[in-house]
């Protein structure tokens, strides 16, 4: 007998970490299309060859975070005060036709939820409460795919964000100290089974993604050889601990099917910011390869994968918002939205 499959799983760990607007499920595409002045937006979907051109929207709603199980696409609408600023967060499921919208969770007590994740018939999630000077709070729950029967499966101080939930585990981290823990889907054996606090001097640490029994993640320091700050992207083993440094000059990165797909500063060219889109196995990090360079002077940027596309969201000197799809291998693109700096929109 060979070892059991995990349970069905609603979006990759990487996607999720960076936002989660876009998903696969079989043949279709389910990709949010942002709104002015954010990543926020509504839910569309493309199937089979179709191009964006042919995008059907799914749902008005404003979404972020999406995750599929069976006919539902799942996403979190972020609830604003009149002030703009999100209060809390509700997450929502519509049926793939865009009927049957509905309500599966919602705490208004919790500024938002964090992270949540599809694994099997049980939705897991996390949740930061702010105790006042106290700092935060966070908690970990389990729930079914309805809504129905939550469950209480960590709680502690500080802030704790969710890595995965993968070989009947939960995969999470404590971001004030970057140690990393282990517990089973019932919330017990909870044990630390890594520490990123003693990497270089303790640099603050971005989009910390588990991987097949590996951390990877970037993080921003001093180069006193150059005089400059630079981005510094690494592999961390849970199991051996064993840390190496795979690239420099990281502003971004997804992982997906045995490929690490990132963007990357052109050092040579820093005059006009020069910026390149790039994949390399993971097996090997040095067969790095160009998918794209259409875009310099990028400032930040989001990268998810659904099937053969790789979409990117990011902010530039030229656009306060772009958001545009390209395939893996380079050949195909397409510009899915575009805001300028002075608010006005073009929709591609």
């Amino acid at each position: 007998m060979g070892a059991d499959k995990d349970p069905h799983i609603g979006n990759t760990n990487s996607n999720i970490i960076n936002s989660g607007f876009a998903v696969q499920s079989e043949d279709t595409t389910y990709f949010i299309k942002p709104m002015p002045g954010g990543e926020d937006g509504n839910i569309y979907k493309t199937t089979g060859q179709q191009g964006i051109e042919d995008a059907v929207m799914v749902s008005d709603m404003s979404a972020i975070s999406l995750s599929v199980s069976g006919d539902y696409i799942y996403f979190i609408n972020n609830i604003k005060d009149d002030s703009g600023e999100v209060s809390h967060s509700a997450l929502m499921r519509v049926k793939s036709d865009g009927s049957g919208t509905q309500l599966v969770y919602k705490n208004e007590s919790a500024p938002r939820i964090c992270l949540y994740y599809i694994y099997g018939e049980r939705i897991y999630y996390s949740v930061v409460y702010s105790v006042g000077e106290q700092g935060s709070d966070s908690h970990i729950f389990s729930m079914k795919l309805d809504g129905s029967d939550v469950r209480t499966l960590a709680r502690q101080s500080g802030f704790f964000v969710m890595l995965a939930v993968e070989n009947k585990r939960i995969y999470f981290y404590d971001r004030d100290n970057y140690n990393i823990f282990r517990m089973r889907l019932s919330g017990s054996g909870k044990k630390q089974i890594g520490s990123l606090n003693d990497i270089e001097t303790n640099p603050e640490i971005f989009n910390v993604t588990y991987h097949d029994g590996d951390l990877y993640y970037f993080c921003t320091l001093l180069n006193n050889a150059k005089g400059e700050f630079e981005n510094r992207f690494y592999r961390y083993n849970i199991e051996t601990m064993e840390l190496q440094r795979l690239q420099s000059d990281i502003l971004s990165f997804n992982i997906s099917d045995g490929w690490i797909y990132y963007g990357k500063f052109n050092r040579q060219n820093e005059f006009d910011g020069a910026h390149g889109l790039y994949k390399a196995r993971l097996d090997d990090p040095d067969t790095e390869m160009l998918v794209n360079n259409s875009y310099p002077h990028i400032t930040s940027q989001i990268i998810n994968k659904a099937g053969d596309m790789l979409y990117i969201l990011q902010s530039s000197d030229n656009y306060a918002l772009l958001f545009y799809s390209v395939s893996t291998d380079g050949k195909t693109f397409e510009t899915i939205y575009k805001e300028s700096h002075g608010g006005s929109v073009a929709i591609g």
